[in-house]
């Protein structure tokens, strides 16, 4: 309902449909500056340990940094140096500026040429995903009991889609 269509680029036959949701752009800044006083925390207890002398080497550092630092999706919000005893960090606040331009924001991907679907459809069909992954919850969790299964694999997803909604048919 609040999303406005910014940009639409078409790319070997993919369109890419910018948009923007205002009531999400709070959600995102919320949710970005709870992640970064967490990483910060984690910093700040490898900093004390370093400083303590219980992580001397660089391996022991960069074992114990890199093990949560990209949990988060926050390493790119820092700037982190270390060596043999030694750990520093910052924020890097203009990559944080950066990121902050993009709170929102996102990208809807479809193969559906421009004749088909104008933008505008674009995103309601994307919207109305909402119902199928509904249909979906709602046949699993009440109708067939099916527990939740996991695919990695780009043609069991496939089967696995077209068995459930083969279900759903039948039910």
């Amino acid at each position: 309902m609040f999303d406005q269509e910014l940009a639409e680029v078409e790319d070997n036959g993919i369109r890419y449909v910018l948009c923007h949701n205002p009531l999400k752009k709070d959600d995102d800044r919320a949710t970005r500056l709870r992640l970064l006083e967490k990483t910060e925390a984690k910093l700040e207890s490898v900093q004390k340990n370093v400083a303590d002398g219980k992580y001397m080497k660089e391996k022991v550092i960069a074992k114990r940094l890199y093990r949560w630092l990209g949990k988060w999706g926050m390493e790119k919000c820092f700037k982190i140096e270390y060596g043999e005893v030694s750990f520093k960090y910052e924020r890097d606040q203009q990559r944080i500026d950066e990121i902050e331009r993009l709170n929102g924001c996102y990208v809807i991907t479809t193969t559906v040429g421009v004749s088909v679907f104008n933008k505008a459809e674009v995103v309601d069909h994307y919207k109305r995903l909402t119902w199928v992954e509904q249909a979906f919850r709602h046949m699993k969790t009440t109708d067939e009991f099916i527990r939740p299964v996991r695919h990695w694999n780009a043609n069991r997803v496939k089967g696995h889609v077209f068995v459930c909604m083969l279900a759903y048919l039948v039910i």
